[in-house]
This record gives structure tokens, C-alpha cells and sequence, in this order.
């Protein structure tokens, strides 16, 4: 099992195969409330079955105001204090809804993370953010809550979907883009290894460390999110998350290669992996009213990550009309 530790306030981040096991002693004393994805709760049963557990329905829907709701009655319910810890287990979603209940409830529980999809191992469980959606868009309520701990066992990675695959499989190309070089190609080849979960880990670590609130040079981890996000809400959050990032992503690429700042090389790498997959077509019906939705946008424009080529990405203010022009679809 490889040992990395969280920016800012040191706390670890296990990663191996077979690592769930050794949850049981890494946890501090006191009572312990394991919330659960219901389909992580299916697959997994004998693993739960001595263990505290709340349940909350698998999908987007739970990222919801109703759903958290019910959960603060669960922590109350389970008799959590400060000192007490909820363990969240499942994918990002599960990681944002708990992480929101943890830093609110009682003004902050003690929280770890466990996250079962390759999205929430390399992105959505690191970082500290967490939240619900709003109104029909992404992300609208949050903090900035850091975990005591996080565990990854890669061996939950066998068990997922399909789409979900896809989903993290977009995320890791995201990572591929911001490091380019030998690294970016190593991330392009497609094969999870502990190896390269840890890439992706100590890369949006140090981002986080020098800007923890998101202000200055973390905003590069959104690349391909703006017209991710967009995609995911235009299409009723049927879109998987990673799956939406990559659409953004080869949004951004096509534009590079059209400029001639991305090599025909690197282009067509980066389209074979894209192409893997099987992305679906980009709704465009009301892309301008989703974009001004987009918590970097305000009356002036967004700030957006643009792409000249893997390896050189920045973060660039740009007019609604400006997107929609750079970026035809």
C-alpha cells in the first residue's frame, strides 16, 4: 500500500489493492457512521455487515438538499459528536454529499473518505471541496472541508460499470493534458495502475496546496469542466461527470489543432484515447444560458481553461460571445 499525505493539513491518502481491510484500525476512536452508495452496499455486503451504515441512493439525484437532510437526521440519529467519524464510502457523489453533511453538521464532524469509482479516487474525494446541486445546476451549494484521512482500494475499480469506467477514464485524460510529456502519454495509454492513481494525486495536490481555495493556478483542474458542466446539466445529469469533462476536452483539443498549437501527433493521440470513450454528442440547445450558470462566470465573461497543446494549458477570461465563437458546436 503506497502512503501519500493531503496538502495543507497533512493527512494520509492510502492507495492499494486490498486496502479496504485495513480500514478498521487506521480509524480514530469513537463512534463511527459509514454512509454508503446503495450500489456499493449491494456489491459489497459482507464487508459492511459489523459496520454502522446508512445507505443513500446511487446517482446524481443525491447531491440534493432532501437527501442531505436526511442525513443530518441519520448523524443525529447515530449520536455522532465532534470527536465522532463519518466514513463516506462510494463514488463522488456520495464523497460531496457526505463531505457537505460532515463540515455542517455540529460545525464539522470528523470525516474519511473512501472512494469507490476512479473519478473520486483522482479528483472528486481530493481537494476538499464538496456540495450539492441547485436549481438544476452543478455544485451550487458547497465548502471547503478537509478529510482526516482517505483510503483507495483499487480492487473496488473491478466492480464498476461501464459508464462509470468512461467517467474516470476522462478525468485521468484531463490530467494527461495538464502534465503532457512522457507522463501525459503514460496517462493517454489507458491501463490504472497504483502508479498512475498516485500521478494524478500528487499533481492536484500541489495545486491545492499552493491555492487551497481555488483562486489562482488550482483553476487549471477545470480544464474541460466549463463545457462539461454544461453538457452534464443540458442533459438532466445523464451524462456521467468524467464522461463530460472529456467532451470538453476534445472541444478544447479541436480548437488547439485548428489553431496550430497542438502537433498532428499529439492531436491524433489524444483523439484515439478520446475516441475510446465513445463519447456522445454535445447537446447545444441553450449552451450560452448554462455557461452564465458556471460558478467562474459573472456579467464579464468566465474564466476558462484553454488548451494549446498537452502540457500547456491556462486559465484565460473570455465574453460568452467569445466561448461560443472560439469554440463552434
Amino acid at each position: 500500500m503506497k502512503t501519500l499525505y493531503g496538502p495543507i493539513y497533512g493527512y494520509p491518502i492510502h492507495i492499494g489493492r486490498g486496502a479496504f481491510c485495513q480500514l478498521q484500525y487506521l480509524l480514530p476512536q469513537g463512534k463511527h457512521l459509514w454512509v454508503v452508495d446503495s450500489e456499493v452496499a449491494r456489491l459489497y455486503a459482507p464487508l459492511l455487515q459489523d459496520k454502522n451504515v446508512y445507505v443513500v441512493p446511487h446517482g446524481e439525484g443525491s447531491k440534493d438538499l432532501s437527501v442531505y437532510q436526511a442525513l443530518l437526521a441519520a448523524l443525529e440519529k447515530a449520536g455522532l459528536g465532534r470527536q465522532d467519524t463519518v466514513v463516506a464510502v462510494g463514488g463522488g457523489v456520495v464523497g460531496d454529499l457526505v463531505g457537505f453533511a460532515a463540515a455542517t453538521y455540529l460545525r464539522g464532524v470528523q470525516l474519511w473518505q473512501v472512494p469507490t469509482t476512479l473519478v473520486a479516487m483522482i479528483d472528486s474525494s481530493l481537494g476538499h471541496k464538496n456540495g450539492l446541486n441547485f436549481g438544476g445546476y452543478k455544485n451550487q451549494i458547497g465548502t471547503f472541508y478537509a478529510p482526516q484521512g482517505i483510503l483507495m482500494d483499487l480492487d473496488f475499480l473491478l466492480t464498476l460499470p461501464k459508464e462509470e469506467w468512461r467517467s474516470g477514464r476522462g478525468e485521468m485524460l484531463k490530467y494527461a493534458c495538464l502534465l503532457g510529456g512522457d507522463e501525459g502519454r503514460l496517462l493517454l495509454e489507458g491501463e490504472v495502475t497504483e502508479e498512475l492513481v498516485a500521478l494524478c494525486v500528487e499533481y492536484k495536490n500541489k495545486l491545492v496546496e499552493k491555492d487551497p481555495y481555488d483562486r489562482g493556478e488550482r483553476r487549471l483542474l477545470n480544464l474541460g469542466h466549463t463545457f462539461g458542466h454544461a453538457y452534464e446539466s443540458l442533459s438532466g445529469m445523464t451524462i456521467p461527470h468524467g464522461v463530460a469533462v472529456a467532451m470538453g476536452l476534445s472541444t478544447l483539443a479541436a480548437h488547439a489543432f485548428r489553431s496550430g498549437t497542438m502537433p498532428i501527433e499529439e492531436y491524433q493521440l489524444l483523439q484515439e484515447a478520446l475516441e475510446d470513450l465513445d463519447l456522445p454528442k454535445a447537446p447545444v440547445g441553450a449552451l450560452g444560458v448554462a455557461l452564465s450558470h458556471d460558478k467562474k462566470s459573472t456579467q464579464g465573461g468566465i474564466d476558462m481553461v484553454v488548451m494549446e497543446r498537452m502540457g500547456a494549458c491556462r486559465v484565460e477570461r473570455l465574453s460568452h460571445e467569445e466561448v461560443l465563437c472560439r469554440y463552434p458546436f
